[in-house]
């Protein structure tokens, strides 16, 4: 029954996992290394030998892309206490304390695609296995896990951010629901520090190296909308006319939103408008190699205005050309 348990909880984290990576992802992919050191409590169920107890953990992981994290951790439990209260008579008791190591591996995947993103919020599946310095029932000094992750990480600088999370596991040969909370300071070398370098290298060298061109035309889009509209499908075709004219020709793709929002979501919001144009053009027969995109977000209205009509001014995808 143990075990029927156990590929329950995995399989249906699973499961939930590969709905989610179904969405597909507009930005640029990153991958690389970030650690975490923390600490925060470890609860047993209430009718467990041991008592719930304070751990500490250091960990590392390996982001494969802005969506996909495996990590690895070791906690480190002082004092596992014994719990004299909610027993029955013949079950296992420990005489005093004992210590407790915690190896555990998280699969974690996260919800904002956007990764230069400060608030990441993610779900994961875990699993190890929990070592006692003393004896438990049975004779045993191991015990495995696996369940539930979910948590979110805020960034305060490029790559130094702020954890919490939440797990909830079933442990044990008896199965128990044990449930850990945690709070920890992480960097990031990999997904979130390298998205914030490529950001702030586009903006040095895109800031200065698209022109406005009269033959290239901006396109504008709805409010909290990517989909391109049927006008702005016309101005990409006569955009996409010029460009096989003047074929040694390339173009940046500025994407751009209205100050409704947050810097992070229309940020994001701004990637998906250059991106609809992107993949527009290349439709078109324009190739990639002739086209970059970059997010201004809400940094650079083209009308300082603060209504619905200044707003649609702002609302864009500038097609400027790049400089030889």
């Amino acid at each position: 029954m143990g075990i029927k348990k156990y590929l329950s909880v995995m399989a249906a984290g699973l499961i939930s996992l590969s709905s989610l990576s179904a969405q597909a992802d507009s930005t640029a992919q990153y991958s690389g290394w970030n650690a975490n050191l923390g600490g925060g409590m470890l609860f047993f169920e209430g009718d467990e030998e041991v008592d719930s107890s304070p751990i500490y953990q250091i960990g590392a992981g390996y982001d494969f892309n802005n969506r996909w994290t495996l990590e690895g951790n070791v906690g480190y439990l002082p004092h596992v206490n014994a719990n004299d209260d909610h027993l029955r008579p013949d079950q296992f008791r420990l005489n005093d304390d004992t210590f407790g190591l915690r190896f555990s591996s998280n699969l974690l995947f996260h919800l904002v695609s956007n990764p230069a993103s400060r608030f990441d919020p993610f779900v994961g599946i875990t699993g190890g296995m929990m070592y006692y310095g003393k004896e438990l029932a049975n004779d045993q000094h191991w015990d495995p896990y696996g369940g539930l992750d979910l948590g979110m990480t805020y960034y305060v600088t490029k790559g130094f951010g702020i954890r919490g999370d939440y797990q909830l596991v079933l442990a044990g040969s008896d199965t128990e629901w044990n449930q850990q909370a945690l709070l920890s300071l992480t960097y990031s070398w990999g997904r979130r520090a390298k998205a914030v370098e490529g950001m702030d290298m586009e903006d040095d060298n895109l800031s200065s190296g698209g022109a406005k061109n009269a033959n290239l035309k901006s396109i504008y889009f709805g409010f909290d909308s990517s989909q391109l509209s049927p006008q702005a499908k016309v101005t990409l075709k006569e955009n996409a006319d010029y460009l096989t004219k003047v074929p040694g020709s390339k173009i940046i793709l500025e994407g751009h939103c209205d100050e409704r929002g947050t810097d992070e979501y229309n940020l994001a919001l701004g990637e998906r408008r250059s991106r609809s144009a992107f993949e527009y053009l290349r439709s078109l027969g324009v190739t990639k190699d002739r086209m970059s995109t970059v997010s201004y977000g809400e940094s650079r209205p083209s009308d300082a205005g603060h209504n619905e009509a200044a707003w649609a001014k702002n609302r864009r995808v500038e097609c400027l050309e790049m400089n030889k």
